[in-house]
């Protein structure tokens, strides 16, 4: 496998509470260039890149980041909010919410959502576009 498709599998992560517009502009940049599956970020600066970068990047985010404790209520808000904003890769840590927001999938077709309890190593995912399991066994 070359390197420029295991790039197409890697999320370009920036998730730092202090990340700043320049980092992730950079994070941006180098996930165009290096044509990376999605960039991963805070909710915050969704709108920005869907606005900056549009479809030239795919917007990854993580809801209920980072323990998942949120209530089922307050994680159906961020995921409505990130999709509006442009997300469409939501990240559910905290595998006993993520089936029931995947369960209602139907109602976003065009976001991927991939739910994962990593102390455990459960995925369960549901959305469209291809096999995408954060497993590097699997690429």
């Amino acid at each position: 496998m070359t390197n420029a498709e295991i790039l197409r599998h890697v999320d370009h992560t920036l998730l730092q509470a202090v990340a700043t517009w320049d980092e992730i502009k950079t994070l941006c940049d180098e996930a165009v260039a290096n044509q990376t599956a999605s960039v991963c970020v805070p909710p915050s600066y969704i709108k920005r890149i869907a606005d900056t970068y549009g479809p030239a990047v795919n917007i990854c985010t993580v809801v209920g980041f980072p323990l998942g404790y949120q209530t089922t209520a307050a994680k159906v808000c961020e995921v409505e909010q990130a999709i509006a904003d442009g997300a469409n890769i939501i990240i559910l840590p905290g595998y006993m919410f993520a089936p029931s927001l995947v369960a209602q999938t139907g109602l976003y077709p065009d976001v991927k959502f991939i739910g994962l309890d990593v102390g455990a190593g459960d995925i369960c995912e549901k959305g469209v576009g291809e096999g995408y399991t954060y497993n590097p066994a699997d690429y």
